[in-house]
């Protein structure tokens, strides 16, 4: 019997140890399954956008040492590396926006093909919607649209060259002013990162009162273009709590700290409003005020308010 016993021991051993690691097994495969939504729309999604960034400062990285690399027909053999680079970078953006949000512009002739302007438009959490407009615009048109950009991108590493190729710049008045006299075409969001991380689904504007742009619509005696892209709050989003502690830590030091979730695939589509004239009469109080009338009313007439993530996916099929 004592044999027997052994044997009896032995397997029940054997059981509870294949039982325990079975569970054990179960029991991380259910937890992967309840945080897998959570991981992928505040990790997974948003990193594409990052990686994409990377990619396309990778373009300008490798154009620099191969200028002798052709981009098909869309630009000839003698032109520098960086209108190269710039054009397959916009390539990249055109075709995702295409797949992953069916985007559209609608009142693309109201931006000049070879004159001034003045983009003014409306900050999403993160504005892949004015990546994408610059991208068409680029190859419509073959020649950038100056971006007005947040000083700590020159500051992340690895993407100063980009915003090199890009043409983007902190921008001061008189350097938009000086770029508008030049007969270049200039765009801006004077909510800038402030209005991305602390507007809401409302789509509330907050300008605080800037009228850097203003002034320098008005020192490069330049029409002013509004635009605004419908869902674009929809495509990204911050996270609802804490926002007044985030808003403190940003005015103290312009980081944007605010977590950022999303990557949703909505339907993106960019309103191009018809330019606000040059007035030599208008003081830049009056031109912002113009401007920022005619985002809300595109605003009013073309987003769905509050904003819904769901019915912004579900535009992608009506």
């Amino acid at each position: 019997m004592g044999l027997y016993e052994d044997f009896i021991s032995i397997i029940y051993d054997k059981i509870n140890i294949i039982t325990q690691q079975h569970i054990d097994v179960t029991f991380y495969a259910w937890l992967i399954w309840l945080w897998w939504p959570f991981i992928f729309v505040t990790v997974i999604l948003p990193a594409i956008i990052i990686v994409l960034l990377y990619v396309s400062a990778s373009i300008v990285h490798i154009y620099k040492l191969r200028q002798d690399i052709p981009v098909n027909e869309l630009l000839g053999p003698d032109v520098e590396f960086k209108v190269k680079a710039r054009a397959a970078i916009a390539l990249l953006w055109e075709c995702h926006g295409w797949i992953w949000h069916g985007y559209e512009i609608v009142g693309f002739e109201n931006l000049p093909a070879d004159k001034r302007a003045l983009v003014v438009y409306y900050h999403g959490v993160i504005p892949i919607d004015y990546y994408y407009l610059s991208a068409r615009y680029s190859i419509k048109h073959k020649r950038p649209i100056w971006t007005i950009a947040a000083d700590f991108l020159f500051k992340t590493p690895g993407l100063r060259g980009l915003m090199d190729v890009v043409q983007a710049t902190p921008g001061t008045v008189q350097q938009i002013a000086d770029l508008l006299r030049n007969d270049e075409i200039v765009s801006v969001a004077p909510g800038g990162v402030r209005e991305a991380q602390f507007s809401n689904e409302y789509y509330e504007l907050v300008w605080n009162g800037h009228l850097g742009f203003a002034k320098a619509a008005c020192q490069g005696k330049a029409p002013i273009i509004p635009v605004f892209t419908q869902n674009v709050r929809e495509a990204y989003r911050t996270a609802p709590f804490f926002r007044g502690f985030f808003r403190k830590i940003y005015e103290k030091t312009k980081l944007p700290l605010l977590p950022v979730y999303g990557g949703f695939p909505v339907k993106l589509r960019t309103i191009i409003g018809k330019p606000i004239p040059y007035d030599e009469r208008a003081t830049p109080e009056e031109v912002a005020e113009k401007a920022a009338d005619a985002i809300r009313e595109l605003i009013r007439k073309h987003q769905r308010l509050p904003g819904n993530i769901v019915s912004a996916m579900l535009d992608r099929i009506r």
